[in-house]
């Protein structure tokens, strides 16, 4: 719910009646304005700001990832999409609510940005996140355009290393031995 508003979700073909802590379709956090402001409260009331970052820190319960949530009429809330809601309106459909500051307890809503979710697994810290961000391959070529080609799974492979694996693979004992003629040998 926005601040001082209405339901945020009041025209959702889900939306039932605003009984508080239910979630729409869209996955929007429906708590009645009353309510809200105590929510809001506790959420403000377990937040100590770290001076040098800026970041709000979430001193409640955390997930095993290291995410703050709390509890609202028996459902969990992740703290930092109640934060985002509150301060700055709805989380719009298909997009994910992305920390800027990498601290998954941060609560800061300047710190918080709605982004799909290809961009958001792009800007953390997974296998492919650090695959996409790769200029070079393991052994130094550059993977640029003219130097990569993508393997039918879309796996980058460099071209020189390929050319090399390649060039391994046939081995010295298979190529064929140069023949020398016998006008070549001269007698000792």
């Amino acid at each position: 719910m926005v601040a001082g508003g209405s339901p945020p979700c009041a025209s959702c073909p889900t939306w039932t009646a605003p009984t508080g802590g239910r979630r729409c379709g869209r996955g929007s956090i429906k708590i009645q304005r009353r309510s809200m402001q105590t929510v809001i409260e506790r959420l403000l009331s377990k937040i100590m700001v770290e001076p040098t970052t800026g970041c709000w820190m979430w001193l409640g319960a955390t997930n095993k990832r290291g995410y703050g949530h709390m509890s609202v009429r028996r459902k969990f809330i992740d703290i930092h999409r109640l934060s985002y809601e509150f301060y700055k309106g709805l989380i719009p459909l298909g997009l994910q609510i992305d920390h800027l500051c990498r601290t998954p307890s941060c609560a800061n809503p300047d710190h918080l940005e709605a982004v799909s979710p290809s961009i958001n697994v792009l800007r953390g810290n997974t296998l492919p996140a650090q695959q996409a961000r790769q200029t070079h391959c393991k052994r130094g070529h550059p993977l640029d355009l003219l130097n990569t080609y993508f393997s039918k799974n879309r796996e980058r492979i460099c071209r020189i290393c390929g050319r090399e694996r390649k060039r391994n693979a046939r081995g010295t004992d298979k190529r064929r031995p140069a023949r020398i003629s016998p006008d070549f040998i001269s007698p000792r």
